[in-house]
């Protein structure tokens, strides 16, 4: 287990402010990165070793966002490693120890050489399996029903250097932030209760993103496909709505 305390700053928050989603996401990204490097498990110790962690599916679930100047505390959890998949929980707490939000995610170990997966060599480099957080987890993969008509179909875009993170790729948090940043100006982010990320395939620099949408109106969900313009998936995304 691994937490670390901040602060909301105007910098990360939306327009009404409270903290960005991308920002929230961002948190608990660091949070996991800390950690690692807590125990001495650096990016560069795993390059070295020609492995890495890459993440899979995300499941967050906000109970409300914190608001600007408001004190936070961001722990992680992992609490399962089963053959190449790293299971870890997310939970973001106010000052009176409210969880705020909560996240599950999926990653899985990867040997950088053959760009393929590889079991997990505890020995040496193991986290502690901490105690899994109580939730709901949703499957990892997003399935659209396909009586869904597809509704708008944003510009293209390309990949810039600031969606990248230090890995070349584009950062897990960006395709989020894309996602949000073609729904209805009408939808309320207080809205949003559920968010699910299935990652396929790692965006590069100067490579092109379509995102679709799907409104599954009976059920309070909206699908976005990040697509590229042959229809490859980058990756998919649901918001459910309160």
């Amino acid at each position: 287990m691994y937490k670390f305390t901040s602060r909301v700053r105007f910098s990360e928050t939306a327009r009404d402010n409270k903290l960005a989603i991308p920002h929230l996401i961002s948190y608990f990204q660091d949070c996991s990165n800390f950690h690692s490097n807590s125990i001495g498990l650096y990016k560069d110790k795993l390059l070295g070793m020609k492995r890495a962690w890459f993440l899979s599916s995300w499941q967050i679930v906000i109970n409300r966002r914190p608001d600007i100047d408001e004190e936070i505390e961001v722990e992680t959890r992992a609490y399962e490693i089963k053959g190449f998949y790293g299971l870890r929980n997310f939970i973001m707490y106010d000052a009176n120890k409210e969880v705020c939000a909560y996240a599950n995610s999926i990653w899985f170990y990867v040997d950088t050489t053959k760009g393929k997966p590889i079991k997990y060599e505890k020995e040496g480099i193991g986290f502690e399996i901490d105690e899994e957080f109580p939730m709901e987890k949703a499957d990892r993969k997003i399935i659209i029903p396909n009586d869904l008509e597809k509704i708008i179909q944003a510009d293209v875009l390309r990949v810039r250097e600031s969606h990248l993170d230090s890995n070349c790729h584009m950062n897990n948090r960006e395709y989020v932030r894309i996602a949000l940043d073609f729904l209805p100006e009408s939808l309320e982010l207080d809205k949003i209760r559920q968010i699910r990320v299935e990652y396929k395939k790692a965006a590069v620099l100067n490579e092109t993103m379509i995102p679709v949408y799907y409104f599954d109106e009976g059920n309070n969900r909206i699908f976005v496909l990040l697509d590229n313009e042959t229809g490859e998936n980058f990756a998919k995304v649901e918001f459910e709505l309160r």
